[in-house]
């Protein structure tokens, strides 16, 4: 049996699958209008036929499909633990993995770490101007 050192090949596309899903839901929730007490922030950005479509698809399909994928990925790990007794949940919490062969450190400098912390302060930054932009 082939060991992978990180998520397998259905693995990762899972988790790219589950990240496009993520990011379609925040895209429409940020132009979405349920006509109560919630409008998406760029919602006045957008014709009303958008706006109706985007509202549409993030309380319907949208959150179908994200709980869909949050519940096949938490089934991989059960799956995971109970019929091939490896544990996967301790590797993504501390982010080491036993492995029975050695393998090449992963490259871990300054630079990478900083380039995380200015794409996280980035992050942050638009996520507030979206949150405070006003009509």
């Amino acid at each position: 049996m082939l060991g992978w050192s990180g998520h397998n090949p259905l693995g990762s596309w899972s988790v790219v699958v589950l990240l496009l899903a993520l990011a379609v839901q925040v895209a429409t929730g940020l132009v979405s209008d349920d006509e109560i007490a919630n409008v998406g922030p760029l919602s006045f950005l957008v014709p009303g036929k958008w706006v109706t479509w985007a509202t549409s698809w993030h309380k319907d399909w949208g959150q179908s499909i994200v709980l869909l994928l949050v519940i096949l990925h938490v089934s991989a790990l059960v799956w995971y633990r109970v019929k091939k007794n490896i544990s996967l949940v301790p590797a993504m919490l501390h982010g080491d993995k036993l492995l029975p062969e050695p393998v090449t450190a992963s490259q871990d400098h300054f630079v990478p770490r900083l380039l995380a912390f200015v794409v996280l302060m980035l992050s942050a930054l638009t996520v507030y101007f979206l949150v405070t932009i006003q009509p």
